[in-house]
């Protein structure tokens, strides 16, 4: 689902969750409803993954009044303190080695000043200071998408014809030393 000529899709919100995934759902659903596939599958002893309920909202360890859910990571990998927005620490998962690296939090800074922990300016979250941002308009799933009508008099052409690519592979693999 998108464009050839590699434009968006128009409207703010026609993102891969609204268009592709529904065509996706369909396809996948089709494609394997005849299949004797298993309902669970069995992780193996050597995968070295460890089970670990974690917030919704922030990437945390889930503990009481979390929205949780339980996913595998890599076993060592998972945040060491528990949600800080649900009654967790704020000052240790602020200092977390292995916090979350995207923060989903609506109010961060609000949350972290409130706590008078830091300064809106002195916030330290990973990756640096969040940007300021307005609202954000989201279009609710369902709703009818905007269709985008190529353009006659501009016809898309390719930035990257087959040929260009092969001709720019076959120079990188002589720069290396692997074909002549």
């Amino acid at each position: 689902v998108g464009n050839d000529d590699h434009k968006p899709l128009g409207k703010k919100g026609a993102t891969g969750g609204v268009l592709a995934a529904p065509v996706w759902k369909v396809f996948v659903e089709e494609a394997v409803k005849d299949r004797m596939l298993p309902e669970t599958f069995d992780i193996p002893a050597a995968a070295r993954v460890e089970k670990v309920k974690i917030c919704r909202t922030t990437g945390f360890r889930a503990i009481p009044g979390c929205s949780a859910v339980t996913i595998y990571l890599p076993e060592g990998s998972a945040p060491e303190s528990n949600c800080p927005i649900h009654g967790g620490d704020m000052y240790a998962s602020a200092m977390d080695p292995k916090a979350p690296r995207l923060i989903l939090v609506h109010n961060d800074r609000e949350t972290y000043e409130s706590g008078g922990l830091y300064t809106s300016d002195e916030i330290p979250l990973p990756g640096g200071p969040l940007p300021e941002m307005g609202p954000v308009k989201v279009t609710t799933p369902g709703a009818p998408s905007e269709v985008v009508i190529p353009d006659p008099d501009r016809p898309y052409t390719d930035p990257n014809p087959a040929q260009t690519v092969e001709d720019k592979y076959q120079n990188l693999l002589k720069q290396y030393g692997i074909t002549n």
